[in-house]
């Protein structure tokens, strides 16, 4: 999906320590799909992302954006090919149906907006109503705010076609018009101008709009226009790094600013919704949690643990999240804006008895804490790591190696990180458990499938070791004899 590459392509270098910054919001209004949006984004592993449920011609003003894609509503009549069924039911009354709401949503979008960043702006429709209407009304409304840019020289490989500056539009009777002055007095309530070629319409620059035709790649049909915004609106948006001071009002206070409010056409949220409100943000309820869990783990100062959240009292998982997250949870809006998920799961309560920690690391957030944990790792060669992933639960510390025997019992039972280094640039870790005579991997079977095509093995194969041999392959213990972690 789009989310998905915007998220994958706002990476951060855990490695290096860096703390996560900024923050990717995925926002719809139909809360089927924020659940499909969730999927995405929970498997990219990422902890700088938020899905929200919202109209977004009503989204409020939490911030000014770097960027911003306004995948609008459409009648998707570029996606025939796949969804030839739309024959049966398009009609071109389906574009001015969507031409306000279309406008609405490009026009919140350039209020949210930092001055110098971008808006895409797209469809996957092929009608100028849709496309080029909607982008020459905001151009107009924002004279001198906004400009459309020149991607000309992006994505060289790409074929599209210029955006165009005159189309007509059909009107159900079939006749078609050229202009709002041609219409007869009847209609121009159902037909507003803002659905005609504007008589500057060669002044804007609408031909740097792309229109992608399925015919040229063998492709679905798609319409894309980049904006850039060149100064503010209005005093609210002139310092970009400030958050809004209005959205901390007081909630019976801000109900009455309908611009910052949710539409009122929204359904309460389904069983599972979350909303900032349910949210804890780090606090001193959750001090205690955090100093047995940095002790046990020997987690460094460093490491930003403000940024920790939980989603109930009970402090039963917390998770992670990034700082412009944070940022965005602080601000306290949960009578404004439903948040359906947020944040990287690293910590969960233990069932299992521990004595100095009742929290495990969960290996969906792993790779952003590893780089700040001194305790609790356990180097294993190659050939003990596929044991592990081929058993998961129950592997006997019979068939580990001396030395990594003498890990386990200087680590003492509890939750660990079981790392690999199969080569100079790439090491496998995987959250597990060491027991009294037995160690179990605590991650799920895909993610154990995964790590086993990466050594080389399929589940079809079986560990080259007997299950009740030890392991005493000599270059592969000379492999974790260096325990440093480096």
């Amino acid at each position: 999906s789009k989310t998905a590459q915007l998220i994958e392509a706002h990476t951060f270098d855990a490695y290096q320590k860096r703390n996560p910054l900024g923050v990717v919001i995925a926002n719809d209004n139909v809360f089927a799909r924020c659940k499909t949006l969730v999927h995405n984004c929970k498997r990219l592993g990422s902890p700088g992302y938020m899905v929200t449920r919202c109209d977004a011609q009503r989204f409020p003003k939490v911030c000014l954006f770097d960027r911003i894609l306004c995948d609008v509503p459409c009648s998707s009549d570029g996606t025939m090919r796949k969804n030839p069924e739309l024959w049966q039911k398009w009609s071109n009354g389906h574009s001015i149906t969507m031409h306000k709401l279309q406008i609405q949503i490009l026009d919140k979008a350039v209020f949210l907006a930092k001055p110098g960043g971008l808006i895409v702006y797209s469809t996957c429709s092929f009608n100028p109503i849709e496309n080029e209407a909607v982008i020459a009304s905001i151009l107009i409304k924002h004279e001198g705010v906004i400009e459309l840019a020149d991607v000309s020289d992006q994505l060289p490989h790409l074929i599209r076609v210029p955006g165009m500056i005159s189309w007509k539009i059909l009107h159900k009777d079939d006749t078609w018009y050229e202009s709002f002055d041609n219409l007869a007095p009847n209609l121009k309530r159902s037909l507003p101008p803002t659905l005609f070629p504007p008589p500057n319409a060669d002044k804007l620059n609408l031909p740097r709009c792309l229109r992608i035709l399925p015919y040229n790649q063998d492709s679905g049909g798609f319409f894309v226009a980049t904006i850039r915004k060149i100064k503010p609106i209005g005093k609210s948006d002139s310092d970009p790094d400030q958050f809004n001071p209005v959205q901390i009002r007081n909630p019976e206070v801000a109900s009455e600013a309908s611009d910052l409010s949710l539409s009122s056409n929204l359904q309460k949220p389904k069983k599972g919704t979350r909303s900032i409100a349910q949210l804890i943000t780090y606090s001193e309820a959750m001090s205690p949690a955090w100093q047995a869990i940095k002790q046990y783990y020997g987690i460094d100062d460093t490491f930003p643990y403000d940024q920790l959240i939980a989603y109930s009292q009970k402090l039963l998982k917390l998770f992670f999240v990034s700082s412009g997250a944070k940022k965005i949870l602080d601000l306290n809006l949960g009578h404004k804006i439903q948040i359906v998920n947020t944040g990287l799961k690293m910590f969960e309560l233990s069932s299992r008895h521990q004595t100095d920690c009742k929290y495990r690391i969960v290996q969906e957030g792993i790779h952003y804490l590893l780089p700040y944990m001194s305790k609790r790792k356990a180097f294993v060669n190659r050939e003990e790591m596929k044991a592990l992933l081929f058993a998961l639960k129950g592997c006997s510390f019979e068939i580990f190696s001396d030395d990594s025997k003498r890990q386990f019992e200087s680590l003492g039972g509890g939750s660990c990180v079981f790392i690999l280094d199969v080569d100079s640039s790439l090491r496998l870790h995987c959250v597990g458990w060491i027991g009294k005579q037995s160690c179990d991997l605590m991650v799920s079977k895909a993610t154990a499938t995964a790590f086993k095509q990466l050594l080389g093995v399929d589940d079809s194969q079986k560990s080259s070791s007997d299950s009740n041999s030890t392991l005493s392959d000599p270059k592969l213990s000379v492999e974790t004899v260096n325990r440093d972690g480096k």
